[in-house]
C-alpha cells in the first residue's frame, strides 16, 4: 500500500511545511517510489508513492486541479474505472492516461461527496476542497486500506498509520487503555479507536467532512443483510461463485508485469493461483504472468506436498523461503518503530514472503486470506436458520457439524442456535444471575 496523510487548519492558518514534511517523512517507509507535497492556504497533503497499477505509473500525486483549487491524496484501486470514465464522457482512447486518484477527483468535481458511493474497489483517500473550505476523507466498503485522523481544536490530521499521527507533536498521545485491553483479549469490538487517545481510524464504509460547520462524520454504504440468492439448480450456485471469483482476481491483475501469489496448501489460494494463471494465459488482464511464494517449515505445518502441486500444474514461477522462528526482539522493534501494536508471530513470519517477493519485483501480492471464513463451515448461521423458521436446513447443519472436534453436541446448539435469538434485556438477566459478562479482573 502506498501511504497518504495531510494537514489542514481549522482557523485557517497557512499550513506549515515543515510540519507537512515532517508527517511526509514518517510515511516514507512506505513510499518506494517518492515522496511528494501539495499545500493551499490551510491545507496541505503529502503521498507516499507505490506504483502498481499501468496508471499509477504515469500519475504524480498529489492531483491537483489548480483553476478549481481542490486536490486530492488517494491510496488503492478502483476496480469499476470503466464504467466511472465512460460516466464522465471520457473518450476509450484516454483511460489509461488517467490515473485512478485523478477519476476519483473529476467524479467529485461532477457530483460532489456523492461520488463516493459510486466506488468499488479498496480505497483511502482525502480531498480538499478550497473554495468550499472542505475536507472530505473516504474508506471503502471493507476497510481494506487504513486511515487515522487526529483532531485538537485548531487542526485536523490525518495519514495512513496512527503512529505517524501520533508523532505530529512533541508529546506522545496519552495511551488508550481500553484499546489495549481489547488487544490483550484478542477480541477487538472497536471500529474506531487506536492505542491512542485522540487518535481514531475512519470506520469502513464512512465519509468524513470537516469545514466551518465542524466535523461530520457518515456512513454512505450498508450491506443488505435481508438479501439472499435462491436458484432451482444446485449448479447454478457453483457457476455463480465462480464468475465472482473470477471477477475478484481479475480486478486484483491490473497489474504491470508479474503478480505474485502467497501460495499455501489451502484450497483458497490454490483457487486464486488457478483462477490468475489462467486469466494471465488467456491475456484478459494487463499481468504478465503470476509467480507463487510459499514458506517451506518443518513438522506439521509442512504443506509443501500440496502446494507444490499446485506450482506444477499451472506451470508458475516459484519462489520458496524458509520459515522459522523470529530473531529476538522482532516485534519489539516493529512495535517502537510503527508506535502501533505489532504483527502476531504467523504474519510477521509471511512478511519474510513480501520481502522476498519484492527482492523479484514483485509488487502485487494475492493471497487466499479469508476463504475460510467466508466458505467454510460456521455456526454463526445457525440462529438465523432458526429465526427464518428453517427447521430442516438447520437439523441438517447441525447433523453435518456434529462430526468436527469444536462441536459438543447441546451446549453448542444453545451456544449458537437459541442465545442469539434471546433478547437483549433477558440475555443481561441471565448473564447477572449467572455473574458472567463482568470484566476480567486482568483486565
Amino acid at each position: 500500500m502506498s501511504a497518504i496523510g495531510g494537514i489542514v487548519h481549522r482557523d485557517g492558518r497557512p499550513c506549515d511545511p515543515d510540519a507537512l514534511a515532517a508527517l511526509a517523512a514518517r510515511l516514507r517507509h512506505r513510499a518506494p517510489d517518492g515522496t511528494s507535497t501539495w499545500s493551499d492556504g490551510p491545507a496541505g497533503l503529502t503521498h507516499g508513492r507505490l506504483i502498481t497499477t499501468p496508471e499509477s505509473a504515469h500519475e504524480e500525486q498529489p492531483v491537483a486541479d489548480a483553476a478549481a483549487r481542490v486536490a486530492i491524496t488517494f491510496d488503492g484501486r478502483l476496480d469499476n474505472r470503466t464504467e466511472l470514465l465512460r460516466s464522465l464522457g471520457i473518450d476509450s482512447v484516454d483511460h489509461d492516461l488517467i490515473g485512478d486518484a485523478a477519476l476519483v477527483l473529476r467524479l467529485y468535481r461532477a457530483l460532489g461527496t456523492d461520488c463516493v458511493g459510486l466506488l468499488l474497489g479498496d480505497f483511502a483517500f482525502a480531498i480538499w476542497d478550497g473554495p468550499r473550505a472542505r475536507l472530505l476523507c473516504a474508506r471503502d466498503h471493507l476497510g481494506i486500506r487504513p486511515f487515522c485522523y487526529r483532531l485538537t481544536p485548531n487542526r485536523i490530521a490525518w495519514a495512513s498509520e496512527a503512529g505517524a499521527l501520533a508523532r505530529c507533536d512533541n508529546a506522545l498521545p496519552a495511551v488508550n487503555e481500553g484499546m489495549v485491553a481489547e488487544h490483550l483479549s484478542g477480541i477487538i469490538t472497536s471500529t474506531s479507536d487506536t492505542v491512542f487517545q485522540d487518535i481514531f481510524r475512519l470506520p469502513a464504509a464512512h465519509l468524513l467532512t470537516a469545514d466551518a460547520g465542524g466535523i461530520r462524520l457518515r456512513r454512505y454504504w450498508s450491506p443488505d443483510l435481508q438479501a439472499e440468492i435462491r436458484y432451482d439448480d444446485p449448479d447454478e450456485y457453483v457457476e455463480q461463485l465462480r464468475d465472482l471469483v473470477r471477477s475478484a482476481v481479475r480486478a486484483r491483475l491490473r497489474v504491470a508485469g508479474a503478480a505474485g501469489i502467497s501460495l499455501s496448501g489451502g484450497i483458497d489460494s490454490s483457487a486464486v493461483s488457478g483462477v490468475a494463471a489462467t486469466l494471465c494465459r488467456e491475456g484478459a488482464v494487463p499481468a504478465t504472468h503470476v509467480e507463487a511464494f510459499s514458506l517451506l517449515v518443518s513438522g506439521a505445518a509442512n504443506e509443501s506436498a500440496h502446494w507444490s502441486q499446485v506450482v506444477e500444474h499451472w506451470q508458475l514461477t516459484a519462489a520458496t523461503v524458509q520459515g522459522g522462528v523470529l530473531p529476538a526482539g522482532q516485534l519489539a522493534a516493529e512495535a517502537q518503530f510503527y508506535l502501533d501494536v505489532p504483527n502476531s508471530s504467523l504474519a510477521a513470519v509471511t512478511d519474510w514472503l513480501r520481502i522476498r517477493a519484492r527482492e523479484r519485483g514483485v509488487r502485487v501480492l494475492l493471497t487466499g486470506f479469508g476463504g475460510d471464513e467466508w466458505l467454510g463451515p460456521s455456526p454463526c448461521a445457525y440462529a438465523d436458520l432458526l429465526r427464518r423458521g428453517r427447521i430442516g436446513a438447520l437439523a441438517h447443519r447441525l447433523r453435518g457439524d456434529s462430526v468436527d472436534e469444536w462441536f459438543m453436541g447441546w451446549p453448542s446448539a444453545i451456544k449458537y442456535v437459541l442465545w442469539p435469538n434471546v433478547p437483549t434485556a433477558m440475555q443481561r438477566v441471565v448473564r447477572r444471575v449467572l455473574r458472567r459478562g463482568r470484566t476480567p479482573e486482568w483486565i
